[in-house]
């Protein structure tokens, strides 16, 4: 489920003072509804229909309308609606827009029922969407970040598979005994991408990019600096393709293409994976992320969060569809369809069994139960575009990863410090 955090907050604050101004008003019990749920997948929204119809089985006067916008039209349109009181009666959000729109008061806390408690969803996942002590949803996913690989590439080169304990050492001799220049591949992606690379070698190498309660940023300490110049390094020496050439084709067209032999990326990758001729041919395989020098090789989680406005057209009927979006009854329908691990990680061998004619995707579920939350503040998009923006020196060799680090954390740091103001 990542996508890249663009939204305009900065813009969003001034407007999301007037959001959530909607009617307010009520149902009468088992007068019909009809409830507007915006989303930004399109390849989501048939798995949620079936969910829907489920829930409308348990609440026969409810029904369920998606809205499916693109990502980047997406939060523009909750902009403008959390500014004139227009928004759905319930919203899909992500952790690093959450805080935007909870410090505003835009949103409604949710509360225990329909067969879902606080106490179901994982630690980690309800303080994504915790805001000063109350829990504005039920995630319903979870995710992680493994080392996708093609098989036939690794056969063809003579290169064991990853094993489940290696390392950064073993992952850049993989890398660059996988690369040729005769046959144009890389032996790895190497995107500029602060969940897939760069943030978990630095989170492994035990270093930060932000501190936990994010007031202070860590980008430049020693550790960040050498889990970022992992990557640059893989680039420089030929074992993975430049900035350019990754925006030339996509990392994850050079992979599928089997132009490049890795690629890290999400758990939420699997079922797009396993429907390429790659993966139906049997010969994709994912591969836990490798450990750093702190021994560890934990990466970031993240999760979807099914929100309503503090003001809502029909709350009662929000509250339901969300506390029903966080039940394990919707957790089996999105495990069996392949979408995503969920809050039940009892449910954990339904998604694998999904994927067990095409790929083995067992690691992701080692890795999502030790996972670490996402980096976020009250206004991470801020912060986020600056640091990809002080570090694309380093990924393209312009600079050193020490110089651009130390700029990054200025840049940052600023940023946190104007969310106090």
């Amino acid at each position: 489920m990542r996508k890249r955090i663009l939204a305009a907050a900065t813009s969003i604050v001034a407007a999301m003072v007037l959001g959530g101004c909607s009617t307010g008003a009520t149902s009468a019990k088992d007068e019909p509804v009809e409830l507007t749920y915006a989303m930004w997948d399109t390849t989501q929204e048939p798995v949620f229909r079936k969910m829907f119809d489920e829930f409308s089985k348990k609440n026969p006067n409810i029904t369920v309308k998606t809205q499916v916008l693109a990502f980047g039209d997406y939060w523009t349109k909750r902009q403008t609606e959390a500014s004139n009181g227009t928004l759905p009666d319930v919203f899909w959000t992500n952790p690093q827009n959450f805080p935007i729109y909870a410090s505003q008061g835009i949103l409604a806390p949710v509360k225990e029922g329909e067969g879902v408690t606080a106490d179901a969803v994982p630690a980690t996942m309800r303080g994504l969407y915790t805001w000063k002590n109350e829990l504005y949803t039920f995630p319903n996913n979870r995710d992680a970040i493994g080392i996708w690989y093609n098989k036939d590439l690794f056969d063809a080169a003579g290169v064991k598979y990853p094993a489940d304990n290696w390392t950064v050492s073993d992952y850049a001799a993989t890398a660059k005994s996988l690369a040729n220049s005769g046959t144009q591949v890389w032996g790895t992606t190497a995107p500029l991408d602060s969940r897939a690379t760069y943030g978990a070698t630095i989170h492994n190498e035990g270093g930060r990019i932000i501190n936990s309660d994010a007031t202070k940023a860590e980008i430049d300490s020693p550790a960040a600096i050498k889990g970022i110049q992992f990557w640059t390094d893989l680039i420089a020496q030929g074992s993975a393709p430049t900035l350019a050439q990754q925006a030339e084709t996509d990392p994850i067209s050079l992979f599928l293409s089997a132009k490049a032999a890795m690629h890290p990326d999400g758990s939420w990758m699997s079922r797009s994976f396993a429907d390429s001729p790659l993966g139906k041919a049997g010969r994709i395989g994912v591969a836990p992320y490798p450990k750093g020098s702190a021994g560890t090789n934990e990466t970031s989680t993240s999760s979807l969060g099914n929100v309503m406005p503090k003001k809502a057209k029909h709350p009662a009927e929000a509250l339901k569809l969300i506390q029903f979006l966080g039940s394990k009854d919707a957790a089996k329908i999105y495990t069996e369809n392949g979408i995503g691990f969920t809050a039940y990680p009892e449910l954990d061998q339904t998604f694998i069994d999904h994927f067990a004619s095409t790929i083995d995707v067992r690691s992701f579920s080692d890795a999502v139960a030790k996972a670490y939350p996402i980096d976020r503040s009250n206004n991470t998009s801020v912060w986020s575009r600056k640091m990809a923006t002080d570090l694309t020196p380093a990924f393209e060799g312009k600079t050193s990863v020490a110089d651009a680090a130390a700029k990054a954390n200025s840049d940052i740091q600023a940023a946190l410090d104007a969310e106090k103001k």
